[in-house]
């Protein structure tokens, strides 16, 4: 079996560069869960704006369930390193981490019928007590980081309280809580049906 060589690697992300029309215009999308491979994906677009288009308005797009906490942050904190202006717009669904990512938008857009939803860590592991331990230090230091995201870009001033069970968010309420900056609205359409 062939290993995959570094070159091969570089001509890989330079394809993925080159390639993307939207990325050359700074705009990406979220469009999977917030898992490593679409993570690594928006970690290499957003550190070539970062190096080759600082200055230059961003526009994120996201229609997401969420996913890794670890991976939300290593996005989250490149976004915060991102010196431009940050267009979030969620589409569909913006759900749990991606819902972190969306609110490191400068200007956080959504369309009406998007949903959003907050939520505690989840659990789900196995091993010793002592195990236990120190994956609960830990998920509470995550969300520390998480309750702090909120509060200083919401109006949701105490979400430890809040998040005590599943928050599911419609678009106009998002707005009311100041996830939501701007809400787009539905033009309406008529449709003359021929017969």
């Amino acid at each position: 079996m062939k290993k995959k060589s570094k070159d091969k690697d570089k001509d890989d992300d330079d394809e993925l560069i080159s390639n993307d029309k939207f990325l050359v215009k700074n705009i990406l999308f979220l469009e999977d869960e917030v898992e490593i491979k679409e993570g690594n994906k928006l970690k290499k677009q957003l550190l070539y704006l970062i190096k080759e288009k600082p200055k230059t308005p961003l526009t994120i797009y996201i229609n997401s369930y969420g996913g890794d906490e670890y991976i939300e942050l290593m996005i989250t904190d490149l976004m915060n390193s991102y010196p431009g202006k940050i267009t979030t717009i969620a589409t569909g669904y913006c759900m749990s981490a991606a819902t972190s990512i969306f609110l490191m938008g400068d200007e956080r857009i959504a369309f009406p019928n998007t949903t959003f939803m907050l939520h505690k860590s989840w659990w789900d592991k196995e091993g010793s007590v002592d195990e236990h331990e120190n994956e609960l230090v830990e998920a509470k230091r995550l969300m520390n980081i998480y309750y702090d995201l909120i509060k200083s870009r919401t109006t949701i001033k105490n979400p430890e309280e809040y998040l005590k069970k599943d928050r599911y968010i419609s678009a106009v309420q998002a707005k009311k809580f100041n996830i939501v900056t701007k809400l787009l609205k539905n033009k309406v359409r008529k449709y003359k049906w021929e017969t």
